[in-house]
């Protein structure tokens, strides 16, 4: 199975309902396994793999096309007559929301830190796995060698403090919806004010329920007191596929 054959455009901005949409999802998160599966076993497959899945319709997917449709099926899952249409070309936003005659935008944008899951990736590439429990550090001796070996990558031999991962997290969550307020605010969004919903993906890797019930917290206090041209801003978390607020 080529990777490819598992997206069009067409099939991807398709107008759906939220249970079409969802159902798309689930369906498509199953062939990815599939095809990921096939692509695991020698460095040369994985090279493949974390280069066809951070291109294109894949990364798309992973990354706005998901989020967009786990928010349709939790706050429209009972709302039969509005339509969801996912975008994917030169938009500055990732999903329409039809609901009657009102259009609703929405964005989504993604809080990582970008060297350290760039270094994780290689460590995959490399060996197979990448040891997301410990902290990594950065590269040792010349970071463009070109035939550098994850060898080379720090990593520590202690787990990460959880207590650091938290507020790492809620850092990275911070600067990343600070950076799309303040975008907003100058009108450097076109589509206006009260118009678009944002939504902000994070890594909850291991979190607890207690750890969402203070991130619950974390976004009364310093996400929803920033001042800002959006509906709303939600966060969402990519591993547990679970939104703060869940209720709203």
């Amino acid at each position: 199975m080529n990777i490819n054959d598992i997206f069009t455009e067409i099939e991807y901005t398709k107008e759906r309902s939220t249970r079409e949409l969802f159902e798309l999802v689930k369906q498509k998160e199953k062939e990815l396994r599939v095809w990921s599966e096939e692509h695991s076993g020698t460095k040369t497959l994985r090279e493949m793999k974390y280069r066809e899945f951070n291109k294109g319709l894949p990364n798309k997917f992973a990354h706005e096309l998901t989020p967009f449709a786990y928010y349709a099926n939790t706050y429209y899952g009972n709302k039969p007559r509005v339509r969801f249409k996912p975008c994917c070309g030169s938009e500055q936003y990732d999903g329409i929301i039809a609901n009657n005659n009102e259009e609703i935008f929405v964005e989504v944008t993604n809080a990582i830190d970008g060297e350290k899951w760039g270094l994780q990736k290689e460590l995959l590439v490399e060996n197979g796995y990448s040891p997301w429990e410990y902290n990594i550090h950065g590269v040792e001796g010349d970071k463009t060698k070109r035939n550098r070996s994850a060898s080379d990558i720090i990593t520590s031999n202690e787990c990460a403090n959880h207590t650091d991962v938290i507020r790492n997290t809620k850092q990275l969550v911070k600067d990343t919806a600070n950076n799309k307020c303040k975008m907003s605010m100058e009108q450097k969004l076109p589509y206006g004010k009260d118009k678009t919903i944002l939504i902000v993906t994070f890594d909850d890797t291991g979190f607890s329920e207690n750890d969402r019930s203070d991130f619950v917290n974390f976004k009364q206090a310093e996400i929803d007191s920033m001042e800002h041209n959006f509906i709303k801003i939600i966060l969402f978390g990519w591993i547990s596929k679970k939104f703060i607020p869940e209720n709203l």
